[in-house]
């Protein structure tokens, strides 16, 4: 199943960028290119938010990750889905225990180590390459999407 057809219409997903929003660009218009049906929501540090995409469909954009209220208002986002995206060398976990507490029930990334269960789906960094292309390496490597809702 082709990932358009993973992340199709009504399919929510949380791209979770940590930094330099420019630097990960590529990988944010490789999500936009692999599911253009989809609802892609971006949450970014609040200096980064003019530099989000125009096609964004929201931007959350809180001052600090690490509040009692942000997994609260990713929870009544009601994400499908979240990809935590980060520069190489960072780790996605820190991110993906916040979708953890918010209730997301696919979170992937790239990480050099394993990080119990803050990621669902993981991959090493030799296996993604520096173009960051992860919505394509998760999508034909493992199956990272939930039913379409009804």
């Amino acid at each position: 199943m082709s990932a358009e057809a993973r992340f199709g219409v009504g399919q929510r997903v949380l791209l979770a960028c940590t930094g330099d929003v420019p630097a990960l660009r590529p990988a944010l218009e490789a999500c936009r290119s692999a599911w253009p049906q989809a609802h892609l929501a971006l949450l970014v540090p609040a200096p980064e938010r003019d530099a989000v995409p125009a096609w964004a469909s929201e931007v959350l954009a809180p001052t600090t990750f690490w509040t009692l209220e942000l997994p609260e208002r990713l929870r009544a986002g009601h994400f499908d889905a979240a990809v935590i995206l980060t520069a190489p060398g960072d780790s996605p976990h820190g991110l993906g225990y916040l979708c953890a507490l918010a209730g997301i029930p696919e979170r992937a990334g790239v990480s050099g180590e394993f990080g119990g269960q803050t990621l669902t789906h993981w991959v090493r960094p030799g296996q993604a390459d520096s173009t960051f292309t992860l919505p394509y390496d998760l999508c034909t490597t493992h199956d990272c999407a939930t039913q379409e809702r009804s």
